[in-house]
């Protein structure tokens, strides 16, 4: 079990790192790409800074992270949050890729899903963050994750 651990926490290491790095280049909705998946087991880390979320109180890095690993090429796809002195706040684990917020307009992130949300939603961070990433679909409500840290 020791050797199956080693990989993640060295990978966790460097990818804050690599995390801080795009924060402070401060570039909006551009993609960094780190290493290149290949079948051989080499992974890959794309990390896109959003912008700043502000509320009343304070405001918010916020960064996607999309990290491609394994032979199969499974994905780990989330929202992260930093202060304005980029340490981490937190985070929500989405499910899907495509779940993953494609921008910052008016203090909201946008998303655009599948056709059962009709294209694009939005969530607000008026009141801070949510505990719960909930998105507004057309039938239901999806849960996208709880915020926490990893």
């Amino acid at each position: 079990i020791v050797f199956l651990l080693i990989p993640f926490i060295v990978f966790s290491q460097t990818e804050e790192n690599k995390r801080k790095s795009v924060l402070k280049k401060g570039i909006i909705n551009k993609t960094f790409t780190f290493g290149k998946w290949d079948e051989k087991g080499n992974d890959e880390l794309n990390l896109t800074y959003l912008g700043i979320i502000k509320n009343e109180t304070t405001s918010y890095k916020v960064m996607t992270s999309l990290w491609i690993w394994g032979i199969s090429g499974r994905a780990t796809s989330r929202i992260l949050f930093y202060d304005i002195n980029n340490n981490y706040i937190g985070e929500y684990y989405l499910t899907m890729s495509y779940e993953l917020p494609k921008k910052i307009k008016c203090n909201k992130l946008y998303f655009n899903l599948n056709d059962d949300c009709k294209g694009k939603t939005e969530v607000s961070f008026e009141k801070g963050i949510p505990k719960h990433l909930l998105l507004n679909c057309n039938k239901s409500n999806y849960l996208a994750s709880s915020f926490g840290k990893n």
